[in-house]
């Protein structure tokens, strides 16, 4: 197995590209993890996860209505590389034993942040409302207050369920 993080072509250009080493080892998983995938526009360009997040929408969900994206405090463009290349490298280790062949595993930045926003981007792409921000839908976040012994966040559900703590 190889897991690699380059930008495409670099391992090509090393002589350790999939092609060259698939050919040596056909039971080979091949992981290449990148920001925009080994195909497309933009498979070139070096991403970050700044950049993957702004490029998704991921800035523009997270902060407060009427202000400027705030960055997620987790590198999850970074991690969301990690966590669908192993859910892939498991896939291809379960084909390899029925097949007895290895395989290419193409993993991008971009799309698998892309696929964490569920279904706030489908109510975006569909409504064609604005969903930057935290309120949204039927929890509109009222404010924080501090207790004796914690922070807490409070909101309340405009479908009946009443102020919860968050």
């Amino acid at each position: 197995m190889l897991i690699e993080n380059f930008r495409p072509g670099v391992m090509d250009r090393l002589g350790l590209g999939a092609e060259a080493l698939l050919a040596l080892n056909p039971r080979l998983i091949y992981c290449a993890i990148s920001g925009f995938g080994l195909t497309g526009p933009l498979r070139d360009k070096p991403s970050f996860d700044i950049v993957t997040q702004a490029l998704t929408g991921v800035l523009s969900v997270n902060g407060e209505q009427g202000r400027p994206p705030v960055k997620l405090g987790l590198p999850v463009g970074d991690m969301s590389g990690g966590v669908f290349g192993a859910i892939a490298i498991l896939s291809a280790l379960h084909e390899r034993t029925t097949t007895g062949c290895g395989r290419l595993i193409d993993v991008s930045l971009y799309d698998g942040t892309m696929s964490l926003l569920g279904y706030l981007s489908q109510l975006a792409f569909l409504s064609g409302e604005d969903w930057r921000g935290r309120e949204r839908g039927r929890a509109i976040r009222i404010g924080d207050a501090e207790s004796r012994r914690e922070h807490c966040r409070l909101r309340a559900g405009d479908d009946g369920d009443g102020a919860q703590a968050e």
